[in-house]
C-alpha cells in the first residue's frame, strides 16, 4: 500500500496570531508523510514572516514565501501556493487551510486512509465544524461517493475540507480576478476527478466570516460579478442539463453583481436568461427585487436569498 505525501498551503494575509493557531494544527496531525507545510503571504505588514520563521527553526518543512506573481487578493494568493505545490514539492495531495481555520486531531490520517484503501479516489472530503461544534457543510448524515453533479446541483453546498491530488491541476488555478469564486477551480477538479468519496466527520474547525464577507462582496461587486460569470460561461450548459433551477439561481447572482457594479447591459441579460430558464412566479419574484434601489437591495439581500434557497434547493 503506497503512502502518500500531502502538501499543505496556507494563504495568509496580516494574521499573524491566528496563523500561529492553523499552523500547529498542522504539525499536530499525526500523519508522517507531510512533506511541505506552504505559506503563501499576500503582503502582510504585521509580524506575520517573524511568526513563521520561529516555525521554520523548529520544522524544516515550513515553507516562507511572498505573493509577487499574483493579483493581491484570496484567489491570487492561493494561487501562489499552489504555484509552489505543484512545480516545486510536487506531493501526491494537496490541502488548503486557511489561517484562520485549524485542522482537528487526525484530520490529514483519516482522509488519507480512504485514499490508500481505494487509488481511484482523487478527492476526498469531510465535514467542517464551526465553534458550536455545527457542521458547516450539507451532508446526508452518512460517507459516500459522490459525483461533479452532486457539486454542480448543490446537494453538497457549504464548507468542506478536502485533499486533492496534485496531478489533477494540470496547471490550473484560482481566477484571481475574481472576488471569491472558488467553485470555478473545485468545479473543474471535481468534473475531471475519477472518483470522490465523502467522509462523514468534522476535520476542521472553521471560523465564520459571516458579515465581513458579505460587506467585501459588496464592495467588490465587479469581481463578485465575474465568479458568476465565469462560472456561467464554463458550467452552463452542465447546469441546464441537471438542475436548471441552479442555473437560474447564478444568473439572478450575476444580475443582482451587475446591478451594484451599476452595469446595466449585463443586468438585463442575466435577468433574462435567468427567467427563460426557470419560467416561475417565484423566479419572477426574486428577479423584480433586483430592481430596487441598490440601498434597499443590499438591505433586503439576506431576506431575498432566504426566499431563492428554499426554492432552488
Amino acid at each position: 500500500m503506497k503512502a502518500y505525501t500531502l502538501g499543505v498551503i496556507i494563504p495568509t494575509y496580516n494574521r499573524a496570531s491566528m496563523l500561529k493557531r492553523a499552523i500547529e494544527s498542522v504539525l499536530k496531525q499525526d500523519y508522517p508523510n507531510i512533506k511541505h507545510i506552504v505559506v503563501t503571504d499576500d503582503g502582510s505588514t504585521d509580524n506575520t514572516r517573524e511568526v513563521v520563521e520561529e516555525f521554520q527553526k523548529k520544522d524544516s518543512r515550513i515553507v516562507y514565501i511572498q505573493n509577487t506573481k499574483y493579483m493581491k487578493g484570496p484567489n491570487g494568493n492561493k494561487n501562489n501556493g499552489l504555484d509552489y505545490i505543484e512545480y516545486e514539492a510536487k506531493p501526491d495531495f494537496f490541502c488548503i487551510l486557511d489561517d484562520d481555520d485549524e485542522l482537528l486531531p487526525d484530520a490529514i490520517s483519516t482522509l488519507i486512509k480512504i485514499c490508500e484503501q481505494n487509488p481511484d479516489y482523487d478527492i476526498v472530503i469531510g465535514n467542517c465544524v464551526n465553534n458550536d461544534g455545527n457542521f458547516t457543510g450539507r451532508h446526508y448524515g452518512k460517507s459516500e461517493e459522490l459525483t461533479f453533479v452532486d457539486f454542480l446541483c448543490e446537494r453538497y453546498v457549504g464548507e468542506y475540507f478536502g485533499l486533492v491530488k496534485t496531478s489533477l491541476l494540470k496547471g490550473r488555478r484560482f481566477k484571481e480576478e475574481t472576488w471569491g469564486g472558488e467553485k470555478i477551480l473545485w468545479f473543474s477538479l471535481h468534473k475531471d476527478a475519477r472518483k470522490i468519496y465523502y467522509y462523514h466527520g468534522g476535520f476542521k474547525r472553521y471560523e465564520l466570516r459571516g458579515e465581513r464577507v458579505t460587506k467585501k462582496m459588496v464592495s467588490n461587486a465587479k469581481r463578485q460579478f465575474l465568479n458568476y460569470k465565469y462560472i456561467l460561461d464554463l458550467f452552463g450548459t452542465d447546469f441546464l442539463n441537471n438542475c436548471p433551477g441552479i442555473y437560474a439561481k447564478h444568473c439572478l447572482s450575476a444580475a443582482l453583481f451587475a446591478k451594484l457594479s451599476n452595469d446595466k447591459e449585463n443586468f438585463k441579460k442575466y435577468i433574462k436568461l435567468a427567467l427563460e430558464s426557470h419560467k416561475s412566479s417565484k423566479t419572477f419574484l426574486i428577479a423584480f427585487t433586483l430592481f430596487l434601489p441598490n440601498p434597499m437591495l443590499i438591505f433586503l439581500r439576506s431576506k431575498v436569498w432566504s426566499v431563492a434557497k428554499r426554492f432552488f434547493y
